[in-house]
C-alpha cells in the first residue's frame, strides 16, 4: 500500500478517514504516521488519530506498480495520467453529511468527484449540490466508495495505461480498485 518513487510527493497518507474531526487509522499505521505527521495521538483503543485538514492537497495515486494518478484534465471524464504535479491531478478532502464521507474537490476545477447520473457510471467532476451522489466513503483497503451506489471508484477495464478512464464498478478486490492519498508538499 505504500509507494515511493523520485516523483512522489514527501508524505504518503493511507486512504482511510472516518470522521470529519479526526482520521481513523489502524494501529499498523501508528510508527508510519507518527513520523508523517507531527499532531499523531495513540487512541485508548490502539487505533492512531491525526488531524484532517480541509487546505492539504492530495494526488491519488493507484496502487498498482505503474503508479498513475487520478487526472481532471476532461472534466467530463476521468482517466489516470502519469503524475505531472498539475491543478488537475491535485485534490482536496471535504467534510460531508456524515462523519465517514468526504467530498473529493478537484483543486484545479474547484468541482468535486461525481458520476454520470443517470447515463452511466463514468467519473467526471460536477458542481456541489450536497447530494449523497458525490460524497464518498475512504477505507483502509484503498478504495473509495460511493455513498450512494455502494461502488468503488475502479481504472475500466483494469487498463493501467495512461488515459485510461476512471468510472464506478461493483465491489472487488483488485488493484484497479485501490488508491493511496499522498499528500502533495
Amino acid at each position: 500500500m505504500w509507494i515511493n518513487s523520485p516523483e512522489t510527493p514527501k508524505r504518503i497518507i493511507p486512504v482511510v478517514m472516518a470522521s470529519p474531526e479526526n482520521c481513523i487509522v489502524p494501529f499498523v499505521y501508528c510508527f508510519l504516521l507518527c513520523l508523517i505527521r507531527a499532531t499523531a495521538q495513540t487512541c485508548s483503543d490502539n487505533r492512531v488519530t491525526t488531524q484532517c485538514s480541509d487546505d492539504l492537497l492530495y494526488v491519488i495515486r493507484s496502487t498498482h506498480l505503474n503508479g498513475l494518478v487520478l487526472d481532471a484534465t476532461n472534466q467530463t471524464q476521468l482517466s489516470v495520467q502519469h503524475f505531472t504535479g498539475f491543478g488537475p491531478q491535485l485534490w482536496k478532502l471535504q467534510r460531508g453529511s456524515r462523519p465517514d464521507l468526504f467530498y473529493i474537490v478537484n483543486e484545479y476545477r474547484g468541482k468535486v468527484l461525481d458520476y454520470n447520473r443517470p447515463v452511466s457510471w463514468s467519473l467526471l467532476v460536477a458542481d456541489r449540490d450536497n447530494s449523497l451522489h458525490q460524497q464518498w466513503v475512504l477505507d483502509s483497503s484503498g478504495k473509495i466508495t460511493n455513498a450512494v451506489l455502494r461502488k468503488n471508484v475502479d481504472i475500466w477495464g483494469a487498463n493501467f495505461t495512461p488515459g485510461a478512464i476512471v468510472g464506478l464498478w461493483d465491489d472487488g478486490d483488485h488493484p484497479n480498485q485501490k488508491f493511496v492519498l499522498l499528500e502533495k508538499s
